[in-house]
């Protein structure tokens, strides 16, 4: 499977609310441990 590096998400804070406007994270493949 292929995934993508790039991915939009919406942060959601502490208090369950969902912030403003959604964010761009970076993914680094070689971080991602598999448990």
């Amino acid at each position: 499977m292929v995934f993508p590096i790039h991915r939009y998400v919406v942060p959601v804070q502490k208090d369950g609310h969902a912030a403003s406007e959604p964010i761009l994270i970076t993914i680094d493949l070689t971080d991602i441990s598999v448990t």
